[in-house]
């Protein structure tokens, strides 16, 4: 029997993050620039029995976020107010970092091309824009509209570990969150998934030998595999991503293959390769793509993935630095 989830800091977990993210990077580079080998080479590399893809990706980072949440919650000796406010921060400060890089390119791109008349409007407009979406959460891309959402789970995730909520208030609650995907609107359903994290923790908490007996491993792996062929159903991505961390928690050997002690240092900075990618691929990757123009195509392409993994980890190091100096001197102002 595992007790693996009671540790601070696990190296298999921290590998799954930096994948998570670097899936959902690579996915939005293949849709900026239309790499039409990327999705063979996905399936290539993909195990024949589960689809990868970046919705898929998604949904682990958010379990994972709400598996957290509740084991922050089931031992904080702190309020609730004080792990809102603390939350928050992180979030604000994260956000405020990609909207600084949103910002500085927009402002350089106005001045550089001179697509309109440099004024004060122009470069202000940004600015403005910003510090909106920083402070009220009001994003633009769809990495950073899931924030709020995923805000909100966190909160939620760790109230109801720490009042030991009924479940049936839970699963109300996971079902009328899954309701918008059936419209096509999968940020909101991401309560859902970060609710699954919760039903995680549980499951885990209580160290239930059968859990870890090998049929149930193998049906873990089958219900993972089986539901992320939903691709398009974030009900049914959601599960997949419950499944297949369920399946990691209570299998040794699947801990022992993701433990990439590189992957894992990439890992403990994901949230922010997660938040800057977007910005960074929006406004660096064109340059970077013209820089390679006159090589062989599949040689632009691999060089681009490269350069763009390495660029996303480089700025994503730096901003963690630059985050964790600002809220810890901001906690400490605020006596949290």
């Amino acid at each position: 029997m595992s007790n693996e989830h009671t540790t601070k800091r696990i190296v298999w977990i921290d590998s799954i993050r930096f994948f998570a993210c670097l899936l959902v990077a690579l996915c939005h580079l293949e849709a900026q620039f239309s790499l039409t080998w990327y999705d063979v080479a996905i399936e290539a590399i993909s195990p024949p029995f589960i689809y990868l893809s970046g919705t898929w990706a998604t949904a682990v980072f958010s379990v994972l976020i709400g598996y957290f949440a509740a084991k922050k919650g089931a031992s904080d000796k702190g309020t609730f107010a004080a792990y809102t406010v603390k939350r928050y921060l992180q979030f604000a400060i994260g956000l405020g970092m990609a909207e600084l890089l949103y910002i500085g390119f927009k402002v350089l791109s106005i001045v550089w091309n001179h697509s309109a008349p440099i004024t004060f409007y122009y470069l202000s407009k940004p600015v403005v824009d910003g510090l909106l979406s920083t402070f009220f959460f009001r994003m633009h891309t769809d990495t950073l509209m899931a924030m709020p959402t995923l805000f909100v789970g966190s909160l939620f995730a760790y109230l109801v570990s720490r009042t030991k909520a009924r479940w049936g208030w839970v699963l109300c609650i996971f079902a009328a969150s899954m309701i918008p995907t059936f419209y096509g609107k999968y940020t909101a359903a991401q309560i859902g998934c970060v609710l699954l994290g919760v039903l995680l923790f549980r499951m885990l908490e209580k160290e239930n030998r059968y859990l870890y007996h090998p049929a149930m491993k193998l049906l873990w792996l089958v219900l993972a595999c089986v539901c992320s062929f939903g691709r398009f159903n974030m009900l049914l991505i959601g599960l997949s991503g419950f499944f297949f961390m369920l399946f990691c928690f209570t299998c040794k050997t699947a801990q022992k293959g993701l433990s990439f002690k590189l992957a894992a240092e990439a890992g403990k900075i994901s949230f922010y390769i997660y938040l800057l990618h977007s910005a960074l691929h929006a406004s660096v990757a064109p340059r970077i793509y013209a820089l390679l123009q006159g090589l062989p195509q599949v040689a632009q392409h691999v060089l681009l993935l490269v350069l763009c993994v390495v660029m996303d980890i480089a700025v994503a190091k730096l901003a963690e630095i630059a985050a964790k100096k600002i809220q810890t001197r901001l906690e400490k102002t605020l006596n949290i």
